[in-house]
């Protein structure tokens, strides 16, 4: 575990063009304090998947689902949504989702 630790530690995110596009298309952008989180997070699902982000107990603990809304996922009546529709992610109702999904 120590070599992916330290391999993590050494990678040059400022360098890698996946890694600033990604943080280009995250909107709203990234707050400074939330960075290592992210760093953390896209290493472990791009770089590599047996990384454990939280090596040093010093990232807030997340349910799945946060995580996954916080790598830009989302879900519709327990799906995955697999397109950027621009719509709120606070629907009030089930039938708000619905409507906000279809007109878009």
């Amino acid at each position: 575990m120590a070599g992916t630790i330290e391999d993590y530690k050494k990678y040059d995110f400022d360098n890698n063009a996946e890694f600033k596009a990604f943080l280009d298309e995250t909107k709203p952008p990234v707050p400074p304090k939330a960075m290592e989180f992210v760093r953390r997070h896209w290493y472990k699902q791009n770089i590599n998947q047996s990384f454990e982000p939280n090596y040093d107990g010093s990232l807030p603990t997340f349910s799945e689902k946060d995580e996954q809304e916080a790598a830009g996922e989302h879900f519709h009546d327990g799906k995955k949504c697999t397109g950027h529709h621009g719509h709120s992610h606070s629907h009030s109702s089930p039938q708000e989702a619905s409507n906000t999904a279809n007109n878009s």
